[in-house]
């Protein structure tokens, strides 16, 4: 996907398209991320997952194109991002991806889910 403002849909089939959006392996990361409160591109890049400046760049606009997530200027600082309401009506499905991967999967934490849940 060269072009960060556009999808390139498969098919019409709906869990496809949501994969187009947010299947790569760094979306549901940096959405993860803002749900625990990060909300600066720095703070991005601190993750343990080891997100280059280039995609997380990349990831941003995409996501921000798509109405996930909007971009608020607060002063003379950089900017921050926020999730719009469009996205956090995916947080129950990363919490279930990620219950699913501490059950399933041997050695996996999850220092955000017990937050997450507690939000609701």
């Amino acid at each position: 996907m060269t072009d960060p403002a556009s999808v390139a849909f498969r098919s019409t089939c709906p869990l496809a398209s949501v994969l187009d959006i947010i299947g790569d392996k760094w979306t549901l990361v940096i959405m993860r991320d803002m749900l625990a409160g990060k909300t600066r591109f720095s703070e991005f890049l601190d993750s343990p997952e080891g997100l280059s400046p280039r995609v997380l760049s990349q990831r941003l606009s995409f996501l921000e194109s798509q109405g996930m997530i909007q971009k608020v200027q607060a002063g003379r600082t950089h900017p921050a991002y926020v999730l719009t309401d469009k996205a956090m009506e995916l947080k129950e499905v990363g919490i279930r991806l990620a219950e699913w991967g501490l059950r399933h999967i041997p050695g996996r934490v999850s220092p955000y889910l017990d937050k997450f849940r507690d939000e609701d």
